[in-house]
């Protein structure tokens, strides 16, 4: 009986060589008693497959003779295909270099490699400001990937907000009218414009009451006013008593009382309480004798008060002329003393 033999070519030792030898003689010596007693020609069973053959190393089957019982083997050639486990990671892709990824054969040594396509997303670092965004102009921002060094760079959008100086009065408010306030911004130079709310309108006179004679005259003095308020009527109350001018003389005329009324234009008004009386009668007036007359000394007479003054664009003065000192008579602005003493000014000492 022929055994098919086929030697491995990579795993065979000596041993697994002197195996397969002794069973050959076995077999055939078998065979030989068998087939010269009983067997003439064998009648084969299926082949069943004692190990299976791998990737490097061959398998094994055999049958069986149904008559006499021979056995014949017959190796399985090794298949050459690997049996491959499931991929690896061995480094990982970037956004510019490629990665690796490797799986090993279950029955041998053998590794297969393969690339991983680089991704292509970079590992992008925080949005940092190059220079920052106004309201005239664009800013930059600018970030970088932290594996290739590729910078990426994003405009700023304008701003909204303006950068605005500090506000300067055009216009001052009065107890009459409205002022206006302007500031501008030192990127664009936008201009905003505000109005001031009118001033809250006061007057108080100089006296609440007073004692006059008929026939004698007195003027009532304004303390204080609200700036850029004026005059718009005197009045008396009982025009038999006192009668008053524009100017705010009062003039006795008979005995009695009498109010004597300031109304301003901003409708704000102050009184003044005048009390008349009749002049004192002296009966058989007595000459009068001097004896040894002194000469009258007549004092240093003051000067009078002007009726207008001049204020400066700063301080809280009021001068007699509008080059005092420092002040700058293009600056400087007229007005009467009551309005000056009514907005708070006290007179300068250097030309009063």
């Amino acid at each position: 009986m022929l055994v098919i033999y086929k030697k491995e070519e990579r795993y065979h030792e000596k041993n697994l060589t002197l195996f397969y030898l002794l069973t050959f003689l076995m077999i055939t010596f078998s065979s030989v008693c068998v087939r010269a007693d009983t067997c003439t020609e064998h009648q084969w069973g299926d082949w069943i497959e004692e190990w299976s053959a791998t990737c490097v190393k061959d398998g094994s089957r055999s049958h069986e003779c149904q008559i006499c019982n021979t056995i014949e083997h017959e190796a399985i050639p090794a298949t050459g295909e690997h049996t491959w486990g499931d991929w690896q990671e061995s480094s990982k892709p970037s956004c510019v270099k490629d990665g690796l990824e490797h799986r090993l054969c279950s029955n041998c040594t053998a590794q297969e490699t393969r690339p991983i396509p680089a991704t292509g997303q970079h590992d992008w670092g925080k949005w940092r400001v190059v220079y920052g965004a106004s309201c005239a102009d664009t800013g930059l921002s600018e970030r970088t990937c932290a594996v290739c060094y590729k910078t990426e760079k994003k405009e700023i959008p304008k701003t909204k907000k303006h950068s605005w100086e500090g506000w300067e009065v055009t216009k001052r408010a009065t107890a009459l009218s409205k002022g206006t306030k302007v500031r501008y911004c030192y990127e664009c130079d936008k201009k905003e414009t505000l109005s001031i709310p009118k001033l809250k309108a006061k007057i108080s006179l100089m006296k609440k009451s007073v004692t006059i004679k008929s026939g004698s005259s007195y003027s009532i003095k304004i303390r204080s006013k609200t700036y850029g308020d004026k005059i718009k009527r005197w009045k008396s109350s009982n025009n038999k008593v006192a009668t008053v001018n524009s100017k705010g003389k009062v003039i006795g005329k008979q005995k009695g009382v009498a109010t004597i009324t300031l109304v301003m234009r901003s409708k704000v008004s102050a009184t003044c309480r005048v009390r008349v009386t009749k002049p004192r009668q002296i009966a058989n007036p007595q000459p009068v004798v001097t004896l040894n007359p002194q000469p009258v000394v007549t004092p240093n007479p003051q000067p009078a008060q002007p009726s207008y003054v001049w204020l400066s664009a700063t301080g809280d003065k009021y001068h007699n002329i509008p080059n005092c000192g420092r002040m700058n008579p293009a600056t400087a602005r007229q007005v009467t003393l009551g309005e000056a003493v009514g907005q708070g000014y006290g007179p300068c000492s250097k030309c009063f």
